[in-house]
C-alpha cells in the first residue's frame, strides 16, 4: 500500500521524537481527545435541544402546531358564533387530526392540511369546511377566516393551545325557541327535560324530536331525575314546591280553556270539569285533550259530580236568591232540580247511594238522597272546597289562608283518616279516577293527578335554586343567595353545605360518583369542577377560549351535557362535553 502524504508526514514527525518522549505524547493526545469529543457531545444535546423549542424547526422552516386546540368561529353573513376544538398531528409541513364542531355536527370529523412558514390551511377531508390563518410566532395561538360553501357562510376564527386538564365540545343538539328562558336541564327516559314558561320541553338527541309536558307552575327553578319521576322545582313566587312527575302518564293538565275549574268529575274514562264563572261544562280526555263542552245554568256555579251515567252540579241563582243543585245528562239536558241546603253550595260527589255536597260558607258537608232530603251532616275540618269518592272514604279539598292547602280522607261521619297536601293554596276541584286523585287548582289554573298516599312533592330547601341533582340519596342544588353548594333531604332539611369552587356556576350535575359544576364567567363556560360531597375539589377542567354559557347540566349517562347559549344566539343548544386529562 502507499501511505497518504498525511500518514507520511505523520511518519516522519513520530520518527524525530524519542520512543519515551513519544509514548508521553501518545498518552497526553488520548486524553485531550476524549475531553474534545464530550465538549462536542454536549454541545451537539444543546444544540438539538435548542432546536427542539424553536417555534419553528430550522430544517422545515414551519411552525409546530401539533397538540390539542380550542377556539371559536363567528359567522360574516349569519348571526351566529360557535366553538370549535382540534386534535393536530404533524409531519414536518403536512397536518392531520380530528376537529369537532358541535353547531354543524361535526364530532371527531378528519382533517387534513399544511403549514407554510408561520401561515397554515386544513379543513375537513370531505372539503365542507376549509380554514386559513396565521400562527403566532409562540405558537400558543393562531386566526384567521373560515369558509363554508355549502351554508353560504364565511368568517373568522381564533383558537388557542390547550395544555392540562380541560373542556372542550364534542356534539350539539338544537332546542326550540322556548329553551331561550330555560334554566337547568335532566336527563330521563333518553330525553333531555328543559323547563320553560309554562311547559316542559323534551328533545330526544338522536332524532330531534321534540315533546312537551305541562309545567307544576310557572316559576321553575332546578329539574333533575331520581330513577323514578322528574322532579321540577317551583320557587317561592310560585307554589314553593318540588314536584313528581310521572314520565309514563300526564301528571298535570291544564285547565280547559283557561278556565276557573270550580269542580271536578270522573266518568270512567275522562275528565269533566265545571268552569264556575264561564258557566260552562268541558269534557276532557286524561292527556287534557278538549272532547266537548255545554253551558251551565244559574250564575255562580260550583262543585261537580258524577253518578255513574248523568252529572250534579251546584250553582247560585242570582234571580231568586237560591242555590240549586242541578241533575243534568251528559249532553246538559236538564233533568231535574232541587234547592242546595246550603246558601252557596261548594263541592258535590257521589258514593253510589247518595249525593255529598259541601257548603262552602258554613263549612258543613251534607249527606242527601238523589231527591234532595238531607240524611246527615258533619262539620268540614276546613274551609272546604270540592269533594271525592273513593269507593270507601271521602276526599274533601281545603284551602286555609294561615297553613299549607290540604286534602282530608275522611268516613262517611267525618272522622278524619288521613290527610295529603295539596299542589297548590286554591284548591277547587276533586275527583277519583279508581287510582288517583285529580285536583284543580285556581291560582295555578292547573289539573294536578296525586297518589292519594302521598309523596307528590318534595319540600323546597330555605333558599332560592337555580340548579338541582340527585345523588341516590340527597338533592343537591345551589344556594344563589349564598353562593353555596347544599345538600337535603326530602323534607328541605339541609344536612351539608359548602362555598361554590369559583365565582359564579351554571349547572350542577352527579356523575360517576361526584359532583359536577359548571363555572361561569362573563356569559361564557369557564371551567367544570369535580367535587366530593364536602366540597373539596378533586379536578377542574379549564375551558380553553370563549365557549357558550351554560344554564344547567345533565348526565346521559356517560358524558356530560349541558344547556348553553352564545352571546348571538336567540336560542340554546344542548353540548356534549370531553373532559380531556
Amino acid at each position: 500500500m502507499v501511505p497518504s502524504e498525511l500518514d507520511q508526514h505523520n511518519t516522519l514527525i513520530l520518527e524525530g521524537f524519542p520512543k519515551s518522549q513519544l509514548h508521553h505524547s501518545m498518552k497526553r493526545g488520548s486524553v485531550l481527545s476524549r475531553m474534545m469529543l464530550c465538549v462536542f457531545v454536549i454541545i451537539s444535546i444543546i444544540s438539538v435541544i435548542s432546536c427542539g423549542s424553536d417555534p419553528a424547526s430550522p430544517e422545515t422552516g414551519v411552525m409546530n402546531v401539533s397538540g390539542a386546540w380550542q377556539g371559536t368561529w363567528e359567522s360574516s353573513n349569519y348571526p351566529t358564533s360557535g366553538p370549535f376544538s382540534a386534535a393536530i398531528t404533524q409531519n414536518g409541513a403536512n397536518i392531520s387530526g380530528t376537529i369537532d364542531i358541535p353547531d354543524i355536527g361535526f364530532d371527531d370529523v378528519q382533517i387534513t392540511g399544511t403549514v407554510s412558514s408561520n401561515s397554515l390551511a386544513f379543513g375537513d377531508v370531505n372539503d365542507e369546511i376549509q380554514f386559513t390563518g396565521t400562527i403566532a410566532s409562540d405558537t400558543a395561538s393562531a386566526s384567521g377566516d373560515y369558509t363554508n360553501p355549502g351554508l353560504s357562510d364565511q368568517g373568522t376564527w381564533t383558537m388557542e393551545r390547550v395544555s392540562g386538564s380541560y373542556i372542550s365540545l364534542a356534539d350539539s343538539v338544537a332546542t326550540p325557541f322556548q329553551f331561550f328562558s330555560g334554566t337547568d336541564m335532566a336527563w330521563a327516559a333518553s330525553r333531555f327535560w328543559v323547563p320553560g314558561s309554562s311547559s316542559i320541553y323534551s328533545v330526544t338527541p338522536g332524532t330531534g324530536a321534540i315533546d312537551s309536558i305541562v309545567a307544576p307552575g310557572d316559576y321553575l327553578s332546578g329539574i333533575t331525575f331520581d330513577g323514578t319521576a322528574l322532579i321540577v322545582a317551583d320557587g317561592p313566587m310560585g307554589t314553593s314546591k318540588m314536584f313528581r312527575l310521572d314520565l309514563l302518564a300526564p301528571s298535570v293538565l291544564m285547565a280547559p280553556e283557561e278556565s276557573a275549574t270550580q269542580g271536578l268529575a270522573y266518568d270512567g274514562s275522562d275528565l269533566w270539569c265545571l268552569d264556575g264563572y264561564g258557566l260552562r261544562i268541558y269534557r276532557m280526555s286524561l292527556d287534557g285533550t278538549v272532547l266537548g263542552s255545554f253551558s251551565c245554568l244559574g250564575n255562580l256555579a260550583q262543585g261537580l259530580a258524577f253518578d255513574g251515567t248523568d252529572l250534579w252540579y251546584g250553582s247560585f241563582n242570582s234571580g231568586s236568591g237560591n242555590a240549586y243543585i242541578y241533575h243534568v245528562d251528559t249532553s246538559g239536558n236538564l233533568i231535574s232540580s232541587f234547592e242546595s241546603p246550603s246558601f252557596m253550595p261548594g263541592g258535590l260527589t257521589c258514593d253510589g247511594q247518595s249525593l255529598w255536597a259541601s257548603d262552602d260558607g258554613s263549612d258543613e258537608i251534607y249527606e242527601l238522597d238523589y231527591s234532595g232530603t238531607l240524611l246527615s251532616s258533619f262539620g268540614c275540618p276546613n274551609y272546604g272546597e270540592d269533594l271525592a269518592w273513593d269507593g270507601t272514604y271521602l276526599w274533601l279539598s281545603c284551602s286555609d289562608p294561615v297553613f299549607s292547602a290540604q286534602i282530608y280522607c275522611m268516613d262517611r261521619s267525618g272522622n278524619i283518616v288521613d290527610s295529603i297536601q295539596c299542589p297548590g293554596d286554591d284548591p277547587c276541584g276533586l275527583t277519583y279516577d279508581g287510582s288517583d286523585l285529580w285536583n284543580a287548582d285556581d291560582m295555578t289554573g292547573r289539573i294536578y293527578r296525586l297518589d292519594p298516599d302521598g309523596g307528590n312533592f318534595i319540600q323546597l330547601p330555605p333558599f332560592n335554586l337555580d340548579y338541582l341533582a340527585f345523588d341516590g340519596t340527597l338533592f343537591w342544588a345551589n344556594d344563589a343567595g349564598q353562593s353555596l353548594i347544599c345538600g337535603f333531604d326530602g323534607t328541605g332539611t339541609v344536612s351539608a353545605s359548602f362555598p361554590y369552587p369559583c365565582d359564579d356556576i351554571g349547572g350542577l350535575e352527579w356523575m360517576d360518583g361526584s359532583l359536577w359544576v359548571l363555572g361561569r364567567d362573563m356569559s361564557s363556560l369557564s371551567s367544570a369542577y369535580r367535587l366530593d360531597t364536602g366540597g373539596t375539589v378533586i379536578a377542574e377542567y379549564s375551558a380553553m377560549g370563549s365557549m357558550p354559557e351554560p344554564l344547567g347540566t345533565a348526565c346521559d349517562g356517560s358524558s356530560l351535557w349541558y344547556l348553553g347559549r352564545t352571546p348571538l344566539a336567540v336560542y340554546c343548544k344542548a353540548y356534549r362535553t370531553e373532559l380531556n386529562d
